[in-house]
């Protein structure tokens, strides 16, 4: 599965920015796209299966974008 610093990775490289930082949690939110979106800051934390189905979806991104830059489930 994949790491949450992989998720940002992928969210940031798609153009998604930072806004705020509270507690454990940090909130995106993307110039062209709608909504926000929060992630909890604990990089290295392992993410479940549909916690990572649902960030993506709504980011608005794909798995095979991640595969691209070289996250996301690339390695399973």
């Amino acid at each position: 599965m994949a790491k949450m610093q992989e998720i940002i990775r992928l969210i940031t490289g798609d153009g998604w920015q930072i806004i705020t930082l509270r507690g454990p949690h940090w909130q995106f939110v993307h110039p062209g796209k709608p909504g926000r979106i929060t992630i909890s800051a604990h990089l290295e934390h392992e993410l479940g299966r549909e916690t990572l189905n649902s960030l993506v979806r709504q980011a608005g991104v794909t798995l095979k974008e991640g595969k691209k830059h070289g996250t996301l489930l690339g390695r399973h």
